[in-house]
């Protein structure tokens, strides 16, 4: 079955584990509801057409979704702030420059952008309609790469609903064994699994990536001269642990020194993270001449195109592409208050 996801998202990644592919497949449904939607008002158009179009719309959709909820809480709202990440509430973006470089930095593809495996939880929690927790649960290490569960009635709901319901974990120094000891491990071979951590650190070195302490330097923290220098960045027991790794805090790779840090006001990750992150989201608005805030007069939706993509939301899109989810929260990336 693991072709199937192939053939629709193009990238065999995209099942690496099912919550991920339950999340191509929200986004691949609404694609769908677009394509029938305008079909309806265009009969006229092609299929290329209202490929082109729906495309259109949901690129921006997730344009907007991610800066407007995604980057606040990772950058908190003071970060985006600082590199300018706070979406348009009306009329146009002015901020586009056809001159400006989008290239992802190679800090944010190999170190900075896979904090995310310090949230990674050991098993996903599969939640019916109603709230009630369902079991057993999806282990990680038993699922990478095996999309077959998704095809089980009702499990892309209650992975979603799951996804909404369950508490990340925390960013810091530890990562989950599922991926440190297990990743992609083969079940008919016990101690075959790879280590995340390790292959971040190795591939930082091998794309020439500088160590942790030069980063703080580029993002306006003090450079440290020797352990204790990190003190305000970084808990005291943290620095201990530093210290019996690497001889010198120049040595620091990026990817732990960036974990290490205590996080932001607000957010997820520590100022250096933060620093790499925001920048890279900076540009990737300011240099896109497709952004969907821009004015630019052959590319720019309506006025009144614009105020409705406003109103897209992450709840909004697993409410109206799942079969059996009538209640969440408002903001789907933060967990419900029962009291409110």
């Amino acid at each position: 079955m693991i072709f199937d996801f192939v053939k629709i998202e193009g990238d065999l990644r995209s099942s690496e584990q099912p919550a991920l592919a339950a999340i191509h497949t929200m986004w691949l449904r609404e694609h769908n509801r677009l394509v029938d939607e305008l079909h309806k008002r265009n009969p006229h158009w092609d299929d290329e057409l209202l490929y082109q179009h729906a495309r259109r719309i949901l690129s921006a959709m997730t344009q907007h979704i991610t800066y407007g909820e995604f980057l606040p809480r990772i950058l908190g709202w003071d970060g985006a702030h600082k590199y300018g990440l706070e979406l348009v509430s009306e009329d146009y973006f002015s901020g586009y420059d056809a001159k400006c470089d989008a290239t992802i930095f190679n800090e944010f593809a190999t170190a900075a952008f896979r904090f995310g495996h310090s949230l990674l939880k050991p098993a996903f929690k599969r939640f019916a309609s109603d709230l009630r927790v369902k079991e057993p649960s999806v282990q990680l290490r038993h699922t990478f790469f095996d999309p077959d569960l998704l095809f089980r009635v009702g499990m892309i709901d209650e992975l979603l609903y799951g996804l909404a319901n369950t508490p990340m974990e925390t960013l810091d120094n530890f990562i989950t064994e599922e991926v440190t000891n297990h990743l992609f491990e083969e079940k008919k071979a016990p101690l075959s699994g790879m280590d995340l951590a390790a292959l971040n650190i190795q591939r930082a070195r091998d794309h020439g990536i500088s160590g942790y302490n030069n980063y703080r330097a580029l993002c306006n923290l003090t450079r440290a001269r020797t352990f204790e220098d990190l003190k305000r960045e970084i808990p005291p027991r943290l620095i201990q642990k530093l210290k019996k790794i690497y001889a010198t805090v120049d040595d620091i790779d990026l990817f732990p020194g960036g974990l290490a840090e205590t996080p932001l006001k607000g957010g997820v990750v520590g100022p250096t993270f933060g620093c790499i992150i925001g920048k890279q989201f900076q540009l990737l608005r300011k240099c896109d001449r497709f952004w969907y805030e821009n004015a630019e007069p052959l590319t720019r939706f309506t006025s009144a195109q614009l105020s409705s993509l406003r109103k897209a939301t992450l709840a909004k899109l697993i409410c109206r592409n799942s079969d059996s989810v009538r209640l969440i929260q408002r903001a789907a990336l933060d967990l419900p208050e029962p009291f409110l």
